[in-house]
């Protein structure tokens, strides 16, 4: 349609010369831009055919003019009575709207020819204006249709809607409902656990008080238990004590002998030390009587025998070395009995 109305324009062009299509050009290129509209095209068809009526009234008036200043000069009146036959041609088609389409557009006037162009292509216009009115009373009946089916959907959402509201009120309902159980049920259990507590509390006072009991009756044991242990500790406290006293007795007795048998000691010593030189004097003094003795006892009978008889014919006179010996053994059985006194604790005394 964009291509219509520039090839009208050129048409135009034409017949009305460069200040007329410089006047659609400038219309044209501010409308590039813009999208297809039928009735905006409408609109500016008709502004055209004014604007278009306007030029051509106005180059009448124009050329009247001039021709009257170029009467006035010298010039011939034809040209004026044209003009004057083409204003009232102009204004008879414009309102009659006489068709011209049967004459050779050669052969009409150029104002004749642009008049027959407006009213071809606003044919055309006419036209394409139906189409686009039945095209809009299509989407008009398409966007009824478009709005029905929304009342439609409206509707069922309305019913969603009021059986959403309805099944909220229901919940609600049932929510107070289960939640008044709920609380009855909360308050039997109450109940039946405030029982059970009571009871357990009976029950526990009941075991806190004997276990009271058997506590106070084994703390009276223990403290009767540890009164005899007291009793004891201190009976042998004051055996040990005793002990220690007949310990310290002992020892200062054990002392005592022991000093005592140190002087025992020192005077079996020397006298052991005497009866050594007194066997050594003896030994010296008897040796020919000691040989003489050999000889009867190795005739006569054992050694024992010569030893008791010797001792028989001179008792003052002994042997220097049994003598010896029977002291040694003395001595050692002395310091055996002594040591084990010493070494033999000595027996508590109880009362």
């Amino acid at each position: 349609m964009c291509d219509k109305y520039r090839g009208f324009a050129a048409s135009l062009a034409k017949q009305g010369g460069s200040e007329f299509t410089d006047t659609i050009q400038s219309d044209e290129r501010a409308d590039v831009d813009q999208v297809w509209d039928p009735r905006e095209f409408s609109d500016a068809l008709a502004k055209l055919a004014t604007r278009l009526q306007a030029t051509q009234a106005q180059a009448i008036h124009q050329a009247i003019a001039e021709a009257t200043v170029n009467t006035k000069e010298g010039v011939s009146a034809p040209l004026v009575s044209e003009l004057e036959a083409a204003k009232k041609s102009l204004k008879f088609l414009w309102s009659e709207g006489v068709s011209v389409e049967g004459e050779s557009d050669e052969q009409l006037p150029w104002y004749l020819r642009a008049v027959s162009t407006v009213k071809r292509h606003r044919d055309i216009n006419d036209l394409t204006v139906t189409a686009l009115k039945r095209d809009l009373a299509a989407s008009e009946a398409e966007k009824k249709t478009v709005l029905d089916s929304k009342v439609k959907w409206q509707e069922a959402n309305n019913l969603l809607r009021f059986e959403k509201d309805t099944l909220l009120r229901e919940m609600e309902l049932l929510r107070q409902t289960l939640l008044k159980r709920k609380e009855q049920e909360l308050e039997e259990l109450r109940a039946d656990y405030d029982v059970r507590i009571e009871q357990l509390k009976q029950r526990q006072d009941r075991a806190i008080m004997k276990s009271d009991q058997d506590y106070e009756a084994a703390m009276n044991q223990l403290r009767d238990m540890l009164e005899t242990e007291r009793r004891a500790t201190s009976h042998c406290k004051n055996e040990l004590m005793e002990l220690r006293m007949a310990l310290e007795r002992t020892e200062e007795e054990l002392k005592e002998a022991q000093q005592k048998l140190d002087k025992e000691t020192d005077e079996l010593r020397e006298t052991a030390s005497k009866w050594k030189r007194k066997a050594k004097l003896a030994t010296k003094n008897g040796g020919v009587v000691k040989a003489g003795l050999h000889m009867s006892s190795s005739s006569h009978g054992t050694e024992e025998d010569s030893d008791a008889s010797y001792r028989m014919m001179h008792p003052q006179s002994r042997r220097a070395s049994n003598a010896m010996a029977d002291l040694s053994s003395l001595m050692e059985q002395s310091l055996v009995s002594i040591r084990k006194e010493s070494l033999v604790p000595p027996t508590p005394r109880h009362r």
